[in-house]
């Protein structure tokens, strides 16, 4: 269940059935779509605000926390996708003293993550021009066809992902695609 809808401010947004039914802060939320303009480029971006990060990260033993889908930059059924400890894992930590040493990284930090962008579907031809953003730290312009490989990112943002968390314990994450020129 996703619902698009316009705020006055004419930037859209994407409610997703968690963040209708729950009135948890901890719960996932949706991804926010707005238009903005950065050292002169015109940008879509996609603002997903994961709500008790830590708590999460736990919950996911190692492995990704993926956004709910988005469409943007003309595309349908993108995710972003946050790797804890800077690497995609298949399986999380297995030991006791593993599973230990995860929950202490993610309460306590560092943390160092990567952030990807997932398009499952993109025409052969198209190169996208893209930043990431992990809290204020911004990593890019990265360029990427999709059609080749539908998963793409940023492996070290160069932070400690902890110390961007918001008081109430949640990270912003945000992808900004570059327009194509008209």
């Amino acid at each position: 269940f996703a619902k698009q809808g316009s705020l006055s401010s004419g930037h859209s947004s994407t409610l997703t059935m968690a963040s209708v039914l729950s009135d948890d802060p901890g719960h996932l939320d949706g991804v926010q779509l707005s238009n903005a303009s950065v050292d002169g480029l015109d940008l879509e971006r996609a603002e997903w605000r994961i709500g008790q990060l830590s708590q999460k990260l736990r919950g996911c033993m190692g492995r990704a926390l993926v956004s709910s889908p988005f469409t943007a930059a003309g595309l349908e059924d993108l995710r972003l996708m946050v790797f804890p400890e800077g690497k995609e894992l298949t399986k999380g930590p297995r030991s006791k003293r593993q599973r230990e040493l995860y929950a202490k990284k993610v309460n306590e930090g560092p943390l160092d993550g990567c952030l990807k962008i997932k398009v499952p579907s993109c025409p052969s031809e198209t190169e996208l021009q893209y930043f990431l953003k992990v809290g204020t730290s911004r990593k890019g312009p990265f360029r990427h066809n999709f059609a080749e490989n539908t998963v793409s990112g940023c492996d070290d943002f160069g932070v400690d992902w902890l110390k961007q968390l918001e008081a109430d314990g949640s990270l912003l994450v945000c992808v900004e695609f570059v327009k194509e020129a008209k």
